[in-house]
């Protein structure tokens, strides 16, 4: 049976249809629009279209505060004319942009768009950054006072300058610090802190070109630092023992990206490092409490990973400003060799893991916890020390900002050295008892704070509202079992101030807390706070200090180190 012939006609016709039906090629109408220009719109701290912040005060303060220059923005954007469209490099733009304290808000948006190319535009608001700092507060009866001045984006620079003659205690500290994240408008970090404490000095610089963007290739640093202080015991918030601490540290390191096209970025780096730490009796050294002079220098291994799942948040930690949270998982491995033959007081393995991961519980509440451990061995653990923390955020959709926040963290340490004692009271967050209350080898804290505020910005320089808290914490030594009679509890309630035209961003606050235990040592039950900064940090409050070393005061603000736990 022969085939009806085929119209010509009909063919061409159903051949139209299909390429009409069909996807068109990548080229034709696939292509991604590529960036055309950039447009920049920095404002002042006070934006005098904004009912409210037309006034001659304001105004006055525009005219002080010298604007980030634009070419500071600009270097911090990750999109280029010529670039394809990139939902994913925005939103690190913004990022990048909203980690400078001196920026108070950032968006970017894609404007004046074709298929074939579009705009950014760029909206950026500075915060005001002149301080002339005056510290002046309380924590578990310890006295903090000082005056200074802190200037964080210098000339609108971004470059930060800071003065400090402070008082904690009985110590007097004197420092002077500066920031560069941008040497010569380039990706290169400088920073510099000298210093006269009580019994000591400090003196530290780092160089470093950091991983500013999740796709930067490579990363490397140079840092040395020299840190003598009085080291100091504790027992039931009693000062025991004390001594001076010599701390030299000396480090350079690189790393690169393994992996470009994974959604996990992955990366691996070495380094090379000499920590000296040394230790000299005084008038109140206790005998038998001096710890051992030691020297660890070789070199390491470093990888770490990231999933990128950021999130955006506002009154978590700080209040009206957008925060970044990353849900992914992330975290770091390291393994060392700390040998003889590098100088080191004897053949050491060095280790340390970390790990982190985020979960979205719905609209506004989300979960964190961290985990992981650091020290170095021989035949045994040596200084090794096991920590955890997790937090719960729960904001709650009401016209007035709540969040509930729940906080836990513990530790276990293990051979631990002599210096490295591990503290609970009230300078890391046991509110109603004094600092320093209760020390061991293994610590468990427990926070729940219920923070409120306002519905309004208040004169349009920030937030007022309040807390409701209960705290638990508990440290015994290594052979003491812990059980739940010997936790020390407290509740409380306090004001809170949130700024929001500040570069320091930090909330102060007072709080006034109840012990529900009779306080080691003996005293009142009652327990006042005034500070800058929340009672208990994000991660690990009880461990910061040995898991950051002496090098923290290179890498953070000038203000978080001192002021904020």
């Amino acid at each position: 049976m022969k085939s009806a012939p085929v119209n010509p006609r009909i063919f061409t016709f159903l051949l139209i249809l299909a390429c009409a039906a069909s996807p068109a090629p990548a080229a034709e109408s696939g292509s991604t629009p590529t960036l055309r220009g950039l447009i920049l719109i920095p404002k002042n701290v006070f934006d005098p279209s904004v009912p409210g912040e037309d006034k001659w005060l304001f105004r006055l303060a525009n005219k002080i505060h010298i604007n980030t220059r634009q070419e500071i923005i600009r270097t911090e954007l990750l999109l280029h004319p010529g670039d394809p469209w990139s939902l994913d490099l925005v939103k690190e733009s913004e990022r990048n942009l909203r980690e400078f304290s001196f920026i108070k808000s950032a968006r970017i948006r894609p404007i004046n768009r074709t298929p074939e190319s579009f705009d950014l535009e760029v909206l950026t608001q500075d915060s005001w950054t002149l301080a002339p700092e005056f510290v002046f507060g309380t924590r578990g009866g310890e006295h903090i006072s000082g005056a200074g001045l802190l200037e964080k984006n210098l000339l609108g620079y971004g470059k930060t300058i800071s003065l400090l003659n402070e008082r904690v205690g009985k110590d007097t500290n004197n420092t002077i610090q500066y920031i560069d994240p941008r040497v010569l408008n380039s990706r290169v970090r400088f920073s510099a802190i000298a210093g006269n404490i009580k019994d000591g000095s400090e003196l530290g610089a780092l160089l470093e070109h950091p991983f500013f963007a999740l796709q930067t290739p490579f990363a490397g640093f140079i840092s040395g630092t020299n840190l003598q202080k009085e080291g100091k015991l504790y027992d039931n918030a009693q000062e025991t023992s004390n001594f001076i601490h010599g701390h030299d540290v000396a480090e350079a390191g690189a790393a690169m990206r393994i992996n470009r096209r994974s959604s996990v970025i992955q990366r691996i780096g070495g380094s090379l490092s000499y920590e000296r730490n040394y230790f000299k009796s005084k008038a109140g050294t206790l005998p038998g409490t001096l710890p051992q002079n030691r020297v660890l220098s070789g070199p390491s291994l470093i990888f770490r990973w990231l999933v990128p799942r950021y999130i955006e948040e506002t009154f978590i930690n700080k209040v009206e400003r957008v925060e970044d949270f990353n849900l992914g998982n992330e975290g770091e491995a390291s393994l060392g060799y700390a040998a003889t033959a590098f100088g080191s007081s004897r053949d050491w393995l060095t280790f340390a893991l970390q790990d982190q991961h985020g979960i979205s519980l719905g609209e506004g509440k989300f979960a964190m916890a961290r985990l992981g451990f650091k020290g170095r061995a021989d035949r045994q653990l040596r200084n090794t020390l096991f920590h955890g923390s997790a937090n719960l955020y729960w904001k709650l959709s009401t016209r007035w900002p709540q969040t509930w926040i729940l906080h836990a963290e513990g530790t276990y340490g293990i051979n631990l050295d002599g210096e490295n004692q591990q503290l609970v009271g009230g300078e890391n967050g046991l509110r109603g008892y004094k600092v320093h209350s209760l020390s061991g080898n293994k610590t468990m804290l427990f926070n729940v704070e219920h923070r409120f505020y306002l519905p309004h910005e208040f004169l349009h320089l920030g937030y007022i509202g309040g807390a409701l808290f209960f705290d638990a914490g508990i440290a015994e030594p290594n052979k003491k079992l812990m059980t739940l009679r010997d936790f020390k509890t407290d509740v409380g309630f306090g004001l809170r101030g949130g700024p929001t035209r500040s570069s320091l961003g930090l909330v102060g606050r007072a709080d006034i807390a109840y012990a529900l235990n009779g306080p080691p040592g003996g005293g009142g039950r009652w327990v006042l706070s005034i500070l800058l900064g929340h009672a208990f940090g994000t991660s690990n409050s009880i461990a910061q200090d040995f898991l950051k070393g002496p090098t923290r005061s290179l890498r953070e603000d000038p203000d978080a180190p001192r002021l904020e736990q």
